[in-house]
Parts: structure tokens; C-alpha cells; sequence
């Protein structure tokens, strides 16, 4: 089911961002036998295309499922800063209620904002701060706590 919705939650993304996101992002796959090291010039694209739909899935498997051991651990593992470059957990702090953790002072972007954010143009983490700063019209102290979250998940 995982599967599914992250696969799922891609075309979700390829529905915002068309062609000219995912083909260079499909001829990086080709091109380095999966997602590369995150040092390529096209590795942009994977971290926010996967973490995109790895984070969606696990909001899917949360409103299917509910609440479980199963969920709760997926979601766990993704939220994870140093799981890998791919800031799994990114997309679901930004929709969470900040709680304690203090990486994670932004709250309540809703989905809508979120898949906002994207453009043909919205091809790295940088980018997506940036677009996050403005949808939000940040203020010093928003812009500080936006640039904490991304820093915490390595950009």
C-alpha cells in the first residue's frame, strides 16, 4: 500500500511540474543506475520529487491505517535528518503542529500550500525554501525558523 501511494503521490507531482521537471529527472535515474550520491547537478530534483512522495505516502498510510506501530515507525525512520540527502520527514514537518522538537518551529502549511510551492521551476531544496519564505511572507523570525527546518534536514 506504501507503494501505491508513493508512486501515486509522483504523479501527483508530474501533474504540477510536467515534462520539463521529470525528464532530466528520469534521465538522472538512467543515467546513475537510481538516485546518485547527491552530489550530481540533477540530484535537486530526486530530493524533492522522493521526499515529496515518500512524506505523502506516509500521510496516505496514516489516514488509511490510522495511528499504528507500523505507521508510527515508518514515519519515525522518515523524519529522520540523517536517514539520507532525500529530506524525508521535510514535507511532514512543515504540515505537523511543530510539537517540541526544535529544528521544527513552522506548523500548519496545509497540503494545498505545499503542492503550491512547486513549479517547473522548484528543482532543488533551496528552491523550495525560498518559494516556502514567500508563500508565507516571512517575517525575520519566520524566515529564521524556515531556514532552521531546512538546515536540520541538510539544506
Amino acid at each position: 500500500m506504501e507503494a501505491l501511494f508513493h508512486e501515486f503521490s509522483h504523479a501527483g507531482h508530474y501533474a504540477k511540474v510536467g515534462n520539463s521537471f521529470w525528464k532530466p529527472y528520469i534521465m538522472h535515474i538512467y543515467q546513475n543506475g537510481g538516485y546518485g550520491n547527491g552530489g550530481q547537478v540533477e540530484s535537486g530534483l530526486v530530493a524533492l520529487s522522493e521526499s515529496w512522495a515518500e512524506d505523502l505516502s506516509m500521510q496516505c498510510l496514516r489516514y488509511f491505517y490510522g495511528s499504528n506501530v507500523y505507521t508510527d515507525e515508518m514515519l519515525d525512520a522518515n523524519t529522520n535528518a540523517n536517514y539520507s540527502w532525500i529530506p524525508w520527514g521535510l514535507y511532514y514537518d512543515l504540515f505537523d503542529e511543530g510539537e517540541s522538537e526544535s529544528w521544527d518551529a513552522i506548523e500548519d502549511v496545509s497540503f494545498e500550500d505545499m503542492y503550491g510551492l512547486f513549479s517547473p521551476e522548484t528543482d532543488s531544496p533551496e528552491i523550495l525554501k525560498n518559494n516556502l519564505k514567500n508563500h508565507l511572507q516571512a517575517d525575520t523570525e519566520t524566515a529564521k525558523n524556515v531556514d532552521a527546518l531546512f538546515e536540520y534536514y541538510g539544506f
